[in-house]
């Protein structure tokens, strides 16, 4: 049996790239990988401690001449150094 097999679970698992740190409800978050979907964005910044849920509306923030624009769960969005997001439940009280 050959010794160039190696299990998945000996690789080291890849450090964040510290230029994927985003703003999700102005609190910092370091995202894994890019580009990333809608979903993963919010299960990311849930697992930092910001305090939003998987069903929430997430937008991606206006940045020079990009307008605001909504990420749905399933949308990939490649992370550029400005992105901010804003998530925040659909429920419109007004």
């Amino acid at each position: 049996m050959s010794g160039s097999q190696t299990s998945a679970a000996s690789q080291p698992k890849p450090k964040p790239d510290k230029d994927l740190e985003v703003k999700v409800n102005n609190q910092k978050v370091i995202l894994s990988h890019s580009p990333i979907t809608g979903l993963e964005i919010k299960q990311e910044a849930i697992a930092q401690g910001v305090q939003i849920e998987e069903d929430f509306l997430l937008t991606l923030e206006a940045h020079g001449h990009d307008p605001a624009r909504t990420v749905d769960d399933d949308d990939l969005v490649e992370i550029t150094k400005h992105a901010s997001f804003t998530a925040n439940d659909s429920d419109d009280d007004s």
